[in-house]
C-alpha cells in the first residue's frame, strides 16, 4: 500500500511539474511583443515545412539561436533592426532559398564595386572621376576593418557558399539602408575607406550617388565571371570544387552518341576529378 502510494506521488508530482512547465512555456508566449511574436511564427513554420532544417544548423544550434533572438527582441523597437535578426537567422541556415524578402526601392548608391582576390578586398569599380583608385586594397571601413567590416555584411545574404556571400556583400555594400540595418553607417551617411596602393595608404570618402559614370575593371578572382559556357576548378583547401554555369549552346544531334557531346565531356571529366580528389563540396 505504502509503495502505491508512493507511486502515486510521484505520478501527480510529474505532472505537476509537467504542467508548470507548459503553463509557463504558454505564459513567455502570450507575453510576447510583436517581434518576438513574427520570430516565433518564422521558426516554427520552418520547423514545420523545410525539409532538412537542421542539415546545416543542428537542432541544438538551432534552438539556442531561437532563445537568444527571442531574448534580444524582448527589448527592440526597431523595424529594421528587427528585419537584421531575420536575415541573419537565415544566413545561418545555409541556403538561398529561405529567408525574409525585404524591399526598399533605393535611388541613392555608393559608387563602388569591390571584390575578393587574394584574401584581400579590393576596388574594381568606381566613378571615372575616382578611377585612379581601382585595384586599391581596401584596409577599412567606416573605422572597422574591411574583413569583419564585409563579413559582417555578408550575414545579410543567404547562401550555401562563402563564394556567393562574397559575391553578394559587394552589392549589399552598395546601399545605405543596408549599413543601417547592422549599424554600420556613420553619421555623415557616407562610406569611409582607407584604401592602400603601391604602399601609399589614404583616406576615400564616397557620397551617395543618383547615377554615375562607371569605370570597371575585371580582376582574376575565383568566381570572376568568364565568357565561356561552363567552367570548373577544384579547391583541395576547401574541399570544394567550383563550377561556373553561365550558357548552354550545346545541340541537339541526329546521332544519339553524339548528343550533347561538349557537356557530356565535361560533366564526366568534373566528376572524375572529384572523386580522384576525394571532393565532398560542388559549389555551382
Amino acid at each position: 500500500m505504502k509503495i502505491q502510494l508512493c507511486w502515486w506521488l510521484v505520478i501527480v508530482f510529474l505532472f505537476i511539474g509537467i504542467l508548470n512547465a507548459t503553463t509557463e512555456s504558454i505564459s513567455a508566449e502570450l507575453s510576447y511583443n510583436i517581434f518576438q511574436q513574427d520570430f516565433d511564427f518564422f521558426q516554427k513554420t520552418l520547423r514545420e515545412s523545410h525539409p532538412n532544417i537542421y542539415a546545416n544548423l543542428p537542432e541544438p544550434e538551432f534552438n539556442k539561436q531561437v532563445n537568444l533572438i527571442i531574448e534580444e527582441l524582448a527589448t527592440e523597437t526597431d523595424t529594421l533592426h528587427f528585419i537584421a535578426k531575420l536575415k541573419q537567422f537565415s544566413h545561418l541556415l545555409g541556403d538561398a532559398h529561405t529567408g525574409p524578402f525585404y524591399y526598399q526601392k533605393e535611388t541613392l548608391f555608393y559608387p563602388i564595386a569591390v571584390c575578393w582576390l587574394n584574401d584581400s578586398w579590393y576596388i574594381n569599380g568606381t566613378m571615372k572621376e575616382l578611377a585612379d583608385n581601382i585595384g586599391s586594397k581596401i584596409v577599412s571601413i567606416n573605422g572597422k576593418d574591411a574583413e569583419e567590416f564585409m563579413s559582417t555584411l555578408m550575414t545579410l545574404c543567404g547562401g550555401e557558399n562563402i563564394y556567393w556571400f562574397r559575391e553578394c556583400a559587394g552589392d549589399v555594400m552598395r546601399y545605405s539602408s543596408n549599413l543601417n540595418l547592422l549599424d554600420l553607417a556613420v553619421e555623415d551617411n557616407a562610406l569611409h575607406l582607407v584604401v592602400e596602393k603601391e604602399g601609399q595608404k589614404k583616406e576615400l570618402i564616397l557620397k551617395e550617388v543618383e547615377n554615375c559614370n562607371w569605370s570597371i575593371v575585371s580582376f582574376s578572382d575565383l568566381t570572376q565571371y568568364k565568357m565561356v559556357n561552363y567552367w570548373g576548378k577544384a579547391l583541395t583547401a576547401d574541399d570544394i570544387y567550383y563550377l561556373q554555369f553561365n550558357h548552354f549552346s550545346d545541340t541537339k544531334s541526329d546521332n544519339s552518341k553524339d548528343e550533347f557531346s561538349n557537356w557530356k565531356s565535361f560533366l564526366v571529366q568534373t566528376f572524375s576529378t572529384i572523386d580522384s580528389l576525394k571532393l565532398h563540396n560542388l559549389v555551382i
